[in-house]
């Protein structure tokens, strides 16, 4: 291949990166995933209060989330700050990618469906992370609970990448507490 196209494809690598990284979600994604149901510790329920400005906190060993919430007919208006704990921060100075996930529950605990409440790419761990979303509600839904998946990165000698996650079901991997 002549020098044009080779540059022509690593253009188009480039720009297949860049969409592909610039897709972070403002909100909460359209097509909820499925899944197969697991229960959800009783600790880890957040009942869900029909009204304005349902404040709470939620918190794990990795972070903390202040979130504020309001439910309107079968919408959900969601705004939170992230925060890592001393625990991440200390040790880690980027977060390459972090996902937080809304699990809607129905009466007894056991999921719904989930839906991407947040993403979002290449942030500093001691940064304050702020959103907001607007989600429509799951007919059945009483309840939700909230869970996360990322990459932190370490810039010291030993750098490297250190997977976090929470996921608050018993029947797909979550732990008790």
């Amino acid at each position: 291949m002549n020098t044009v196209g080779n540059l022509r494809m690593g253009s188009l690598r480039w720009l297949v990166l860049a969409v592909i990284i610039a897709l972070p979600l403002a909100g909460c994604e359209t097509a909820p995933k499925a899944l197969d149901g697991g229960d959800v510790i009783e600790g880890q329920r957040i009942p869900l209060q029909r009204g304005e400005n349902v404040a709470g906190q939620w918190s794990t060993r990795d972070l903390l989330v202040d979130y504020r919430y309001s439910v309107a007919q079968d919408q959900i208006d969601f705004a939170a700050q992230v925060r890592f704990t001393e625990m991440v921060t200390m040790g880690f100075m980027t977060l390459d990618r972090f996902h937080l996930k809304l699990y809607w529950l129905d009466q007894g605990g056991r999921v719904v469906t989930t839906q991407g409440l947040f993403s979002v790419s290449q942030a500093a761990t001691n940064d304050e992370i702020k959103f907001q979303a607007n989600c429509p509600v799951p007919v059945g839904a009483a309840a939700f609970a909230l869970g996360y998946s990322g990459d932190l990165h370490s810039q010291g000698l030993n750098g490297g990448t250190y997977g976090i996650s929470e996921v608050p079901t018993t029947a797909i991997g979550g732990r008790a507490r």
